[in-house]
């Protein structure tokens, strides 16, 4: 098994996501950025977390009442737009007269027969998915049964929160782009993504318990390792998943931080971390950046 194989798919299926954190000075995975005419606050983030993982520590509270509008990876009201599903399920499904063998070996899919058994699902029912989404399909199952939920995620907190304080909400990207994250990639891709996510089914919680320890014991240095390092294998995803996407995202921001009312911006952690993170590009560019 490789575990880096393994990080880089699971960080795939939550589109760089982690979980807010503590350091040990008692900072969190949140950051102000100031400029000359407002705050723009910068929120690590995972897209599904446990009921277990509430309430958060005040500061993100705090923050979220200092700012006027509220920013995601996508605007959350966009899934509720008529048509939506429509277009996610048209990218999952299998070009006309083909079926999920027509992408797979017959290994893969005797594997995928096998380990869809165990969670209880029928491959039958999802052979006109292409493998991408029936491995996020199966990430879902075993995710949901270790107690991870989309309805706890980051998002959808600040999401509820954000109607319930009529705050405005707007979106980094949209859902096309970060479908396109996923259709863009090769058969070949696809069908390891497929395979690798059978294979280790069992040992996810192990490897999101490592990095929920990080979470819990403020190690930033350990889940920068845990979500960037994984990507050395992987440079072209690493491109189009982070730093792409950080680079169109930048320019919002930058435009944000012109104005006169502050923002809360809520991205995957993995967003954050590194050289190539919103944090050390913002410094870089003159801002103050302060860790909360």
């Amino acid at each position: 098994m490789d575990i880096k194989k393994l990080k880089i798919f699971v960080i795939l299926l939550w589109l760089i996501g982690t979980v807010p954190s503590r350091t040990e000075d008692n900072k969190h995975t949140i950051w102000q950025v100031k400029s000359n005419t407002n705050t723009v606050y910068l929120v690590g983030s995972i897209h599904l977390l446990k009921k277990d993982n509430y309430p958060l520590d005040l500061v993100y509270n705090k923050a979220f009442m200092d700012a006027d509008k509220v920013v995601f990876e996508i605007n959350p009201d966009s899934m509720a737009v008529p048509g939506i599903q429509f277009i996610m399920l048209g990218a999952a499904l299998c070009d006309s007269g083909k079926t999920l063998q027509s992408y797979i070996s017959e290994e893969t899919s005797q594997l995928a027969l096998e380990k869809t058994k165990e969670l209880g699902l029928d491959l039958e029912g999802l052979k006109q998915f292409k493998p991408w989404f029936v491995a996020t399909t199966i990430t879902a199952q075993v995710l949901g049964r270790l107690g991870f939920d989309a309805q706890y995620g980051l998002d959808m907190y600040f999401a509820q929160k954000a109607k319930q304080s009529a705050k405005k909400m707007s979106g980094l990207e949209t859902v096309q782009y970060q479908l396109n994250i996923f259709t863009q990639m090769s058969d070949d891709m696809q069908e390891l993504l497929l395979r690798q996510t059978l294979e280790d089914m069992e040992i996810i919680e192990t490897e999101l318990g490592k990095i929920v320890s990080a979470w819990e014991t403020g190690h930033l240095e350990a889940l920068e390792e845990d979500l960037l390092a994984s990507f050395t294998e992987y440079p072209q995803v690493y491109q189009s998943v982070i730093v792409d996407r950080n680079n169109n995202w930048l320019k919002k921001i930058d435009g944000f931080l012109q104005r006169k009312t502050n923002y809360f911006i809520v991205v995957g952690t993995g967003h954050l971390l590194g050289e190539d993170g919103l944090v050390q590009r913002l410094k870089k560019m003159g801002y103050i950046v302060n860790q909360m």
